[in-house]
């Protein structure tokens, strides 16, 4: 299926007050640059709010998914984006404005050019199948890590990555199971999934299975 990101690039710039869908057979090419000019328009309209918790939010989604999609990149730009992104998560946006203000001008520039995206082997892969395999592997990784003891910090930094996925590609699936997994992990709900861990395991198996049958 054949997307004009062009118009896509115009709606998103003008307004990100919406949740964004994407229909079924979407190449994950086009999805991942929608959704990651989305996320980057997302950053921007809070930065000129000063709302740094949201803007931060949106800059740490945005690094999730570069560590995840970064082969869909060729190497030099995928590097060049993963470090710039850890940088300024760790630094701040107040102190290097400046210096954000130009990468974020050039990872625009990026996500609008189609020349910086080398790996053919992926050009046809469809984003729903992509999307449920990544969402798969974080589950299993999730559940081994449920079984052992943890902290409460530790739950927010496993829970986060997994949470980020099933926000922005849960409407690929239209699946109950799924769709629940992700408002426990959105409300961080921490106390009461150690004393439901049992229930909440078969809650992941359920999703794990369902995706599986989704090609994941």
């Amino acid at each position: 299926m054949n997307w004009d990101l062009a118009t896509c690039f115009k709606i998103i710039e003008k307004n990100q007050n919406f949740t964004l869908y994407f229909p079924k057979g979407i190449l994950a090419f086009d999805g991942l640059r929608v959704l990651l000019f989305f996320l980057l328009k997302r950053m921007q309209h809070y930065q000129q709010k000063e709302d740094l918790d949201q803007f931060n939010s949106n800059m740490r989604k945005i690094y999730i998914l570069l560590l995840d999609f970064k082969d869909f990149f060729d190497a030099q730009t995928g590097n060049f984006l993963l470090k710039n992104f850890h940088f300024f998560l760790k630094q701040g946006a107040k102190k290097n404005f400046n210096e954000l203000d130009k990468f974020l001008r050039d990872f625009e520039f990026v996500l609008r050019e189609g020349d910086f995206y080398k790996n053919e082997r992926r050009r046809d892969a469809v984003l729903k199948e992509v999307a449920a395999l990544k969402i798969r592997k974080k589950i299993v990784l999730f559940k081994k890590f449920l079984v052992k003891n943890f902290s409460y910090k530790e739950f927010l930094s496993k829970s986060l990555e997994l949470g980020i996925f099933l926000e922005c590609f849960c409407p690929l699936f239209e699946m109950k199971s799924l769709d629940k997994l992700s408002r426990i992990l959105e409300d961080k709900i921490f106390e009461t999934l150690i004393k439901k861990r049992k229930k909440f395991l078969k809650l992941l198996s359920k999703n794990s299975r369902n995706l599986k049958a989704n090609k994941g």
